[in-house]
């Protein structure tokens, strides 16, 4: 029971109201291409990069719904330098949809363009302070966000052979990525982009039976 609701929080994905509802209304940036969704090439540059053992595409595309704190900073972190983690309210979705007074949000910038890993969009710095009227930001460089967070996390990318070779290390999570993947692969009601995805996911997450023949903390 409790993997059938995990993977129906990551399902969440495309089916987020709010998500949906701004993807309508700004359609037509998208047609025009002043906003661009993150896909295949976008995600293929963090190809062998992981996360507290998570693969970095798969932290983006799965785990960044109700999330965005941490999937900006993370995304921010895989850019590798020059990259601002911005905290602030979003006014124009809480006028619009939530009916509430602001709503606090994460994202990335870089070049004046804005990261957003909650609708998974790239555009204009511009055009998105336009659109979600964001107030009270605040802009840390890379660096200097994750030097004063580092009592919280380990803000550190690495690579596959690290957390094969140091289990310990990985997040809990991974175990119930490989079941949830699983599953999915397995399952008659997947489509065939979910079953390739999935099979990548297997293949891509560190393996548990590879630390048992390393020696740690190399």
């Amino acid at each position: 029971m409790e993997i059938k609701l995990i993977i129906k929080a990551l399902q969440r994905n495309r089916a987020h109201k709010v998500y949906e509802k701004i993807n309508r209304l700004y359609h037509t940036h998208i047609v025009n291409g002043d906003i661009k969704k993150f896909d295949d090439d976008f995600y293929s540059q963090f190809d062998g990069m992981f996360f507290d053992g998570i693969p970095i595409y798969y932290y983006l595309q799965k785990m960044n719904m109700g999330r965005c704190f941490d999937a900006s900073a993370v995304l921010a972190l895989a850019m590798n330098s020059g990259a601002y983690v911005c905290r602030g309210n979003l006014k124009g979705v809480a006028d619009t949809y939530e009916k509430r007074e602001f709503w606090g949000h994460g994202w990335v910038e870089k070049d004046e363009k804005v990261y957003d890993t909650t609708w998974q969009i790239i555009l204009d710095k511009k055009l998105y302070y336009k659109i979600f009227k964001p107030t009270k930001v605040n802009r840390r460089l890379d660096k200097q966000f994750f030097e004063d967070c580092k009592e919280i996390a380990d803000w550190t990318i690495r690579d596959k052979e690290y957390y094969e070779k140091n289990w310990d290390m990985c997040n809990l999570t991974v175990f119930q990525i490989r079941e949830i993947e699983k599953l999915i692969l397995n399952s008659a009601h997947s489509t065939k982009q979910e079953k390739e995805f999935a099979q990548k996911v297997l293949e891509d997450l560190p393996d548990e039976e590879k630390c048992v023949l390393m020696p740690k903390n190399l």
